[in-house]
């Protein structure tokens, strides 16, 4: 079961976005106190977004906001992500500095609310020098095996959710995935991609077109990013050192290896919601994509908590002679 609980902090609520809002998803679960559990494992747990002309600052290890008419304090230690969602506004260097050094991820927005940048701490972890040492020497031949999991998964993630849609499966994509090879050479994550986006979105649609649809996966997609960013840096690893990607001018190479069996869990909001503006109601839905429920190793948990796990046990694999990548599966 979902408690969706929402507080505007502002009144007066208008399509222009100028309002804050806290959004709090938690998993109620009575009989384990799940909730309790998690808060006390996890206490950054909160998701703050900020409206335009907010102005952040630290007091008394409180993040500030202060807005128009009102200040709201949260704790410190309590947020996990800070989404500044106006390029109007200010943060205070100690704040921005404490968020950093307890690996709270904050990500900036421009005018339209669309994110362009987010803050990772350098050294969030006492490891970190080793497992940079060992991230750098992970052979090829172990990095294309791992990838070619993670493909395998990515595509039998978007079959189960087109099962899941009741929409058909096409024959091509069980041959697709049946065809993976090491370091997938063949690029059969991209042609499996392809049919899945048009069954899914009609053969007309064409990824990284400009339109709504496209517009709603880049922002969800970000928002996955962002979440792997944090986790990776947490564990000690660089998130610019991929096994897949290798693009000198991305920081995320290794985020954008791991998020790939993780992007359909986006796909699923945009395609209910498909025929709808990208407002701000649409975003949120997205932002609180980290909280909805998900299976990893047989287990309810949340995504967010599922993706620290898989970047731990996907690092901890590329170590051992023979690793298999546990699956990610829709509750």
């Amino acid at each position: 079961m979902y408690l969706l609980h929402i507080i505007y902090l502002d009144t007066k609520i208008c399509p222009l976005m100028n309002y804050l809002t806290e959004i709090i998803i938690c998993q109620i679960k009575q009989k384990n106190g799940f909730l309790r559990k998690r808060r006390m494992a996890n206490m950054s747990w909160r998701t703050v977004v900020t409206k335009a002309q907010d102005k952040l600052k630290m007091r008394d290890n409180q993040m500030v906001i202060i807005s128009e008419n009102e200040e709201k304090c949260f704790p410190v230690e309590q947020i996990g992500k800070l989404l500044i969602a106006s390029n109007i506004g200010s943060i205070s260097f100690p704040l921005l500095v404490k968020l950093a050094s307890q690996n709270t991820k904050v990500v900036f927005c421009d005018r339209k609310t669309n994110p362009v940048c987010e803050v990772n701490a350098y050294f969030s972890n006492y490891e970190t020098a080793g497992r940079l040492m060992d991230q750098a020497a992970w052979t090829k031949r172990k990095k294309g095996a791992i990838w070619r999991q993670l493909v395998k998964m990515k595509i039998s993630q978007q079959m189960d959710l087109l099962k899941i849609l009741k929409l058909d499966i096409p024959e091509q994509m069980v041959n697709y995935l049946n065809q993976v090879e090491v370091d997938d050479v063949t690029n059969r994550e991209a042609m499996a991609s392809k049919i899945y986006f048009n069954v899914l979105f009609g053969k007309k649609f064409r990824r990284f077109d400009s339109d709504n649809i496209n517009a709603a996966l880049n922002y969800g997609y970000t928002i996955l990013c962002s979440a792997f960013n944090r986790a990776i840096t947490m564990m000690g690893y660089s998130t610019a050192l991929g096994i897949h990607h290798c693009n000198r001018q991305n920081n995320y190479n290794f985020s954008c290896d791991l998020m790939e069996p993780f992007r359909p869990f986006v796909d699923k909001i945009v395609y209910k919601y498909q025929n709808c503006e990208l407002d701000w109601s649409y975003r949120q839905k997205l932002i609180g994509l980290l909280q909805n429920e998900c299976i990893y190793k047989g287990k309810k948990t949340e995504l967010e908590t599922a993706i620290q796990f898989f970047v731990k046990d996907v690092a901890k694999g590329m170590s051992m002679s023979r690793y298999h990548v546990e699956e990610i599966q829709f509750a």
